[in-house]
């Protein structure tokens, strides 16, 4: 969080959003620092989507980031270039099932 913190206080632009990448099984301790992200007006994005545990394990890592932050979307933990070009549309929907889930 300091991190973020410290470069959207310090970068002369406006910052839009700041993605973070979240680990597959994140406990209380590795979450908790949220509480104190402070990135003024940019969006904050978890990388909370690992395609290998699917929607099931989407829906826990945002139901504990949601007891730490209030407001923020959702991502893939990285980007597609390591996944299967065949598996993408499964990715692509598990994204849009779990975003379904962020209004819950």
């Amino acid at each position: 969080m300091r991190l973020s913190n410290t470069a959207v206080a310090r970068i002369p632009r406006r910052v839009d959003y700041v993605h973070m990448p979240i680990v597959p099984k994140p406990d209380s301790s590795f979450l908790a620092p949220l509480r104190d992200l402070n990135v003024g007006g940019a969006r904050v994005f978890l990388g909370l989507i690992h395609p290998q545990d699917g929607i099931e394990g989407a829906k826990r890592r945002i139901g504990l980031a949601k007891r730490y932050l209030n407001d923020f979307g959702i991502s893939a933990v990285c980007g597609f270039g390591r996944e299967n070009p065949h598996e993408l549309g499964n990715i692509l929907e598990l994204h849009k099932a779990a975003a379904g889930s962020l209004a819950m």
